[in-house]
């Protein structure tokens, strides 16, 4: 009894602080943005062309759009500030979603596929038979089982927030490290850290380049950037052109020529994670895939480089990866990454997992 009278206390007190410090945010954004558009308007007053072009520049949110997004971000960063683990809302999340997937597994196993299974792409579309010779690709159980204890867990997007966010020690401190889209790693170690435990890589990946229909790719580029990596690669097939062959050209090459191991996602699994949540039509992102994988198996989350956002809450642009392989004209609706980033913050505020968006201090 006295147990649960300090848990419904501790339970007040932690609404209590999130509640004062969202109007601590609201308070001070709302100071922030008076001053910012006085000095706006004083900028505007009988500066010299050049040099006026030079100040707005340096205030860099001078519209009421540009305004408006800011003030949006500053309030997002500052209500972000104060987390604390939940593990009873982890608890009734995880079961919740193990009954909503059925016991539907997220990798393709020997277990799980018999030969003869049709393998789809994450439309849904294109199947291809699983045969003999490609099911003995396939490991024979998953090597992340549900519920698997892990302690702490980083997911890393490649999201420019990232760049110059000195986050790298933090992600590398965790237990296992999730990653999106086989990034490049040398060089950004500061930022973006150097372990790797199970990463995505897909059709769309940049670092393989000038892929085709048939599933053909730069072998030698691939085998170049594979070496930064350890742990499993897990194919995520989120193209609607090309060929599934290229799941086993992949997994080919990673078997002769690495001492990775290669996965393939379940669409059907990302499908059932997305109709949870509601996505709607929107099929996930890879980085969702790898946060739906680890709520599965982490205890505690830390997300990082998850931001589709092209300036900071400082309003100063960022690329639209810390990389800055792509820029934001590349940008397409095939993911709603806003929407992911409103669950994303969700689970925040909730104590699912913590998502970081500032710069990192040890």
């Amino acid at each position: 009894m006295a147990a649960t009278t300090r848990q419904t206390k501790d339970l007040g007190v932690r609404r209590l602080l999130s509640r004062l410090s969202r109007w601590y945010c609201l308070i001070g954004v709302f100071c922030l943005t008076a001053i910012g558009t006085a000095f706006t308007l004083m900028l505007n007053y009988s500066e010299p062309n050049d040099l006026l072009q030079l100040k707005l520049h340096i205030t860099r949110a001078t519209t009421p759009s540009d305004n408006q997004l800011r003030r949006s971000l500053e309030e997002i960063v500052c209500n972000s500030r104060h987390w604390s683990i939940n593990r009873t809302q982890i608890a009734e999340l995880r079961n919740s979603l193990a009954r909503h997937m059925n016991n539907r597994q997220p990798f393709l196993t020997q277990e799980n596929t018999p030969i003869g299974r049709k393998y789809f792409n994450t439309y849904l579309q294109l199947p291809m038979q699983i045969d003999k010779s490609k099911r003995t690709l396939l490991p024979e159980t998953s090597p992340f089982a549900y519920n698997a204890g892990v302690k702490t867990c980083a997911v890393v997007g490649n999201g420019g927030i990232l760049k110059n966010s000195g986050c790298g020690n933090d992600i590398d401190r965790s237990e296992l490290v999730f990653r999106t889209n086989l990034p490049i790693l040398s060089g950004f170690a500061d930022d973006a850290g150097r372990r790797s435990n199970l990463t995505s890589i897909s059709p769309s990946t940049v670092s393989l380049q000038k892929v085709n229909k048939h599933g053909d790719f730069n072998k030698s580029r691939a085998l170049s950037v594979f070496t930064e990596y350890n742990g499993y690669l897990v194919w995520v097939p989120n193209s609607w052109w090309v060929s599934h062959n290229m799941a086993f050209k992949v997994s080919e090459l990673v078997h002769k020529n690495t001492k990775l191991k290669l996965l393939l996602s379940d669409p059907e699994y990302s499908r059932k994670f997305g109709d949870f949540w509601q996505f709607g039509r929107q099929i996930l992102s890879s980085g969702m895939t790898m946060i739906s994988i680890a709520l599965s198996v982490c205890e505690e989350i830390h997300a990082y480089g998850f931001w589709p956002f092209p300036v900071n809450s400082e309003g100063d642009a960022l690329p639209m990866h810390y990389a800055e392989d792509l820029s934001w004209s590349t940008y397409n609706n095939t993911h709603d990454y806003r929407t992911e980033f409103d669950l994303l913050t969700k689970l925040h505020h909730q104590g699912v997992l913590k998502l970081h968006i500032e710069k990192c201090s040890d």
